[in-house]
């Protein structure tokens, strides 16, 4: 994966997918996508899976410009973001994303979460508690447990 995915199948709530890499470019080209998705007027819940995210390839440098960038278009992102969920398996890199919540200072519910079911339960909360009707069907994929071989 080349680019940070957007998915709106299951709008208000999108599901966005980081890649193991992380550019300001990269980055710029989501939040460009993602305005140019939004429906006036309307608001979501976003579901960001970064289990696959190698915080390794992400310097200061492009966490300080990613968090600049938010910045400068933060009146837009208040007036649409409901919350924001991150699935972030490792607890090194949670830490690391409550360390940019402190210097981005988003005014909508963010959370960082080791599951992506827990994520999913919390926005939908917080998208139910906004008013806002969600999809019934689940957006986040059902983790399945691996299954025992009858030869263990």
């Amino acid at each position: 994966m080349d680019s940070i995915q957007l998915d709106t199948s299951a709008s208000p709530i999108w599901l966005v997918r980081y890649p193991s890499t992380f550019s300001v470019e990269m980055y710029r080209d989501y939040l460009r996508r993602f305005s140019e998705a939004c429906v006036p007027g309307e608001r979501y819940g976003l579901l960001l899976d970064m289990t696959r995210f190698n915080p390794i390839f992400a310097d200061a440098e492009s966490r300080k410009a990613g968090a600049e960038e938010l910045k400068s278009n933060m009146p837009f992102y208040e007036a649409t973001m409901v919350c924001e969920a991150r699935i972030v398996r490792n607890p090194i890199v949670r830490g690391m994303l409550t360390v940019f919540d402190w210097t981005a200072s988003m005014q909508w519910g963010v959370r960082n979460f080791g599951n992506g079911e827990l994520a999913e339960n919390w926005t939908r909360t917080q998208m139910a508690n906004a008013g806002i009707a969600v999809p019934a069907e689940r957006v986040w994929p059902t983790e399945v447990a691996p299954t025992k071989s009858p030869l263990t």
